[in-house]
């Protein structure tokens, strides 16, 4: 460990003198946005200008493997792939991941390839030239304008010509007189236009959670804010895609470990007993749940919004106490809630407007202090449980 922690020191002291580190920090944030798998350390080549005073940098080619496309010309790669991942037989999904320069270049200027992926990213948002909107959408506007709008051009008719090759391919394989280590039909594509511009989206969605830029940050808008108080409050966070779920604990940004989607990321936040304090889930909009909340002390006017969230557990039939005190409940654009549990927070009061959450299942309301609950026009609700105090009745 000694010699590990030298090595990386040697590095970050002395490589300065030779490599241009900016330029080599931004080579590896390029080709880790664009999922460039062929092009860390292969089709990389180091340049200088000869000059007494020239330090090193870096080109590359051949890149025609970036964004979903693998290295053997296959639909298979994730939006959330990372540099040393591998795929299930335990190759890497990267070439040129066991490159000692770039290995240790992670490991020297973790600070540096931080700052320098979110000035990347900030540079595609002014490229793109969308002057409003949200941080994803400045960034694909980038996307659009330097690669979509080039890709325009190509035809379906072409696409299509392009098709006969490996249709021709896979017979000539099947009769024996042709070999390849991939199946040719693997690498027939189409124009990937839809498939290229999903992938794209939840891309810098991930890139973003990773680095804790745009909404993913302590200004990031798309959230849910919330008033907590008490010494520890441990939030249980089910994002909708993979991600690195994030909260804000007043000016901090706590970061989550990276979370596949459809599974419980654990974030644990230090209050230290102070007085209610501002905490704000990130990324609301690619959240599936965020947990039970009956044993928060949770107060005030709670809003909520999240068009992927499937459910809301705020209150509790069986537990001995009910911690949260919300005293009104706003949902904004949940569409896809389907299960709403309220039991037992008899603080809640007022009306709870469902009108837009077309998809509900199921509401639990009993115990509750609200007059009034607004439901959908046509949503194919199951189950609904009323409070006491309810006193308007329409389905």
């Amino acid at each position: 460990m000694v010699f590990i922690k030298a090595r990386i020191a040697k590095f970050r002291a002395e490589i300065g003198k030779y490599f241009d580190v900016s330029n080599a920090i931004f080579h590896s944030n390029w080709v880790e946005f664009s999922a460039g798998t062929d092009n860390r350390a292969k089709n990389t080549y180091p340049y200088t200008f000869g000059t007494d005073t020239s330090l090193w940098k870096w080109r590359q080619d051949d890149t025609d493997t970036i964004f979903p496309i693998t290295n053997q010309g296959q639909l298979r790669k994730g939006y959330y792939v990372e540099v040393h991942d591998v795929y299930d037989n335990n190759t890497n999904v990267w070439n040129g991941e066991t490159s000692v320069f770039w290995n240790l270049l992670e490991l020297a200027f973790p600070n540096e390839i931080s700052l320098g992926m979110s000035s990347m990213l900030k540079a595609m948002e002014s490229l793109g030239g969308l002057s409003s909107g949200t941080h994803l959408e400045k960034i694909y506007a980038w996307y659009s304008k330097y690669y979509l709008d080039v890709k325009e051009a190509f035809c379906t008719a072409l696409v299509n010509a392009d098709q006969k090759r490996y249709d021709l391919a896979k017979l000539k394989t099947i009769a024996g007189i042709y070999t390849n280590d991939t199946d040719p039909l693997t690498q027939s594509l189409g124009d990937l236009f839809s498939c290229e511009t999903s992938w794209m989206k939840k891309r810098i969605e991930y890139i973003m959670s990773k680095y804790s830029y745009g909404e993913f940050s302590a200004d990031g808008t798309d959230s849910i804010n919330v008033r907590a108080a008490g010494n520890l409050i441990s939030y249980e966070i089910t994002p909708a895609i993979n991600m690195y779920p994030t909260i804000i604990n007043g000016t901090s940004v706590i970061k989550g470990s990276r979370t596949p989607a459809g599974e419980v990321c654990t974030i644990p936040v230090e209050l230290s007993g102070t007085g209610d304090q501002q905490n704000i889930i990130q990324g609301a909009n690619y959240l599936m749940s965020i947990g039970d909340w009956h044993d928060k002390y949770v107060t005030g006017n709670l809003i909520i919004k999240g068009k992927m969230l499937r459910e809301l557990i705020l209150g509790n039939d069986t537990a001995s106490s009910i911690v949260i005190a919300i005293t009104g409940l706003t949902l904004g654009n949940c569409v896809s809630l389907q299960n709403l549990k309220l039991t037992n927070i008899s603080t809640l009061t007022g009306v709870l407007d469902l009108s837009a959450c077309t998809h509900l299942r199921s509401l639990y309301a009993g115990g509750t202090s609200l007059s009034q609950i607004k439901l959908a026009t046509g949503c194919g609700l199951s189950y609904i449980k009323y409070p006491s105090t309810n006193q308007y009745l329409v389905l």
